[in-house]
């Protein structure tokens, strides 16, 4: 999402038409819908916007710089809040959807993790955990685990998903191998590391970054 945000459309004949909704990002990454607004995060802030492009807010909120720069690695939501990465500092932050409540540690984790890519389901917020681990914590922010589940590759998890079921994760594409896209019940059981492959980065969204 790097550059700018646009939207696809069809029109009335049928043909796809994108426009441009945010442009002149810099280093933007996690797209999430929530209450009416689209949220991203960049090195700066975390913006919002309407989905038809109005009431454009580059900065809704502005968390402090992690070390080493940037404001979040990754975005998720429940509807409520947004969760988002600070893997320099070994954390998720937490803020309500209208801009309050900003907690930075809200999950706080150990030294040397890393997280990333966010994801909210079954009443937990998911995150890719570099490398070969997604970790797994309550929306309270309690039960955290790092190692929650081990994917059993080296080449991530880069992007994770989830519903009330599942877990999905993509991994690979080294040196131009296939990506994959692994996924497992939320209790861990039924672990498949691949279920589709492809050439290109699979762009992982959960339901509940469409709340």
């Amino acid at each position: 999402m790097t550059g700018r945000l646009r939207m696809r459309e069809v029109d009335g004949e049928g043909r796809p038409v994108a426009h441009t909704l945010v442009g002149n990002l810099s280093f933007s990454m996690g797209l999430v819908a929530a209450d009416g607004w689209l949220y991203w995060a960049d090195e700066n802030a975390i913006g919002r916007v309407r989905p038809d492009g109005a009431h454009l807010t580059r900065r809704f909120i502005a968390p402090p710089q992690e070390n080493g720069g940037g404001v979040a690695n990754g975005l998720g939501t429940d509807g409520q809040h947004l969760f988002f990465s600070r893997c320099q500092d070994n954390e998720i932050g937490r803020v309500d959807t209208n801009g309050r409540g900003l907690a930075l540690s809200f999950i706080k984790l150990p030294a040397k993790t890393c997280p990333q890519a966010l994801a909210v389901g079954n009443n937990h917020v998911y995150w890719a955990e570099l490398v070969s681990y997604v970790g797994r914590a309550t929306l309270r922010g309690t039960g955290a685990s790092d190692t929650w589940l081990n994917i059993h590759s080296r080449q991530g998890p880069f992007y994770v998903a989830a519903d009330d079921c599942h877990i999905y994760w993509d991994w690979g594409g080294v040196a131009g191998s296939p990506m994959h896209i692994g996924t497992a019940q939320v209790d861990r059981a039924g672990f498949r590391a691949s279920i589709l492959t492809g050439q290109g980065a699979f762009l992982l969204t959960s339901p509940g970054a469409n709340s």
